[in-house]
């Protein structure tokens, strides 16, 4: 949120300079009346399992960790495709199809 803050402190539509309304969650142009939003993408963190046994991969650089698929959720993709999609990049992980 900082940085859409500190790259859109002007207004699109008119370059007036813009404030910081409802906790930073929007920015308002006192000038034409426009509202702007940060991006919102909405993002998958799961965890493949079957029955009682959960997949993971180890991570290298983190041996004591377990890493599981996660990632952005394209506009139109279903949450069933996003995790197929996801945990098929992920070596060692084959989600059902």
């Amino acid at each position: 949120m900082v940085g859409w803050h500190q790259r859109h402190g002007y207004c699109a539509n008119c370059g007036t300079r813009t404030a910081m309304k409802e906790g930073g969650w929007k920015r308002d142009c006192s000038n034409c009346k426009a509202e702007h939003f940060p991006r919102t993408d909405p993002v998958v963190i799961m965890l493949v399992a079957s029955g009682d046994n959960a997949a993971g991969a180890a991570e290298s650089n983190f041996p004591r960790h377990v890493v599981v698929p996660g990632g952005i959720c394209r506009s139109r993709r279903n949450i069933e495709d996003a995790v197929r999609a996801k945990s098929s990049r992920k070596p060692g992980f084959a989600a059902p199809m």
